[in-house]
């Protein structure tokens, strides 16, 4: 899934999103458009570009406004990781997170069969938890509900900017539990609620939030664990969890890769060989996760419940 920002360079929200698939290991490419049709997508190719309904997965649906300026779900996700072709998962769903957008401590959900993923119409969308816990879901993106709700603003009062609260989930054999990392960070130069300070490409004032949660099941709910608003001197803003360091024996030690993007450092380089934003990636070793001692000891349920 390939999000597609506003204009050509770094900026939010994002429009929307391409889905590309590779069946030979990333050699070739294809764009699926919404029905499941493939076309072949070259590196120079000038259709990786084109912003348009039969090239897009999803593109500016359902927008919803921050406070004027609306953005939109599911322009911005990621897979819940179930190990290497989702040979870990209990039941045959793919399940896939999303912030609102418009109040990205807003967290959504969507889940679609694993051999539909690429057919928009075989997507459903969670709604809410029933009484008994159980997830409800609906084939109509706008009926989409809040499958969990972070921090909107730090204790201190700084409020957290569009690009924020992108979870990384993986399932933990030896916990029998998911885990979520997942952070914020802040709002433009303000770090107030404005749009203008909400949708700011700078998110870098303020090192960025982390925290963990855990869950029996893919669709929560969500328990946190561990939660700091400001992590490191450094100015981090997406955490993944690497599934192969997860505990195969009880242990809940697992890694966070975190990326930056962030300014050219120096005024003096040359903007002929370097881009204006730089992009880098560090690899953290968490172990062990500190999860409560007496979770984990029980098998996810299943997750075919009522639409």
């Amino acid at each position: 899934m390939i999000s597609k920002t506003p204009r050509t360079s770094w900026s939010g929200p994002f429009r929307g999103i391409k889905l590309l698939k590779s069946d030979d290991n990333g050699s070739t490419w294809h764009r699926v458009d919404r029905l499941g049709g493939l076309r072949k997508i070259g590196p120079s190719d000038d259709a990786r570009n084109e912003v348009i309904p039969e090239e897009m997965f999803f593109l500016e649906e359902h927008g919803m406004p921050h406070q004027e300026q609306e953005a939109y779900p599911f322009s911005f996700v990621d897979f819940v990781q179930h190990g290497r072709d989702n040979s870990a998962a209990s039941d045959d769903w793919l399940y896939i997170y999303s912030p609102e957008g418009a109040h990205s401590n807003k967290l959504l959900l969507a889940r679609v069969d694993k051999e539909k993923l690429g057919v928009r119409a075989q997507w459903q969308y969670f709604v809410r938890h029933d009484e008994d816990g159980q997830p409800v879901w609906s084939p109509d993106i706008t009926q989409c509900g809040c499958v969990h709700k972070f921090p909107e603003k730090s204790a201190d009062g700084n409020y957290f900017g569009w690009y924020s609260w992108l979870p990384s989930v993986v399932w933990n054999p030896g916990l029998q539990l998911y885990i979520m990392v997942n952070g914020g960070t802040y709002a433009g130069h303000g770090m107030t609620d404005s749009d203008r300070d909400y949708y700011d490409r700078w998110m870098h004032t303020r090192t960025g939030s982390l925290g963990f949660w855990y869950s029996e099941n893919p669709y929560g709910p969500w328990q946190r664990f561990h939660y700091t608003d400001y992590w490191t001197n450094d100015r981090r803003h997406r955490h993944a969890l690497a599934y192969s360091l997860a505990g195969e024996s009880g242990s809940a030690g697992s890694g966070i890769v975190n990326q930056k993007v962030e300014p050219r450092p120096s005024p003096n380089e040359s903007t002929q060989t370097r881009p204006p934003w730089t992009s880098t990636m560090r690899f953290t070793r968490v172990s062990p996760i500190p999860v409560p001692g007496h979770l984990g000891s029980s098998r996810r349920k299943s997750s075919n419940t009522r639409s």
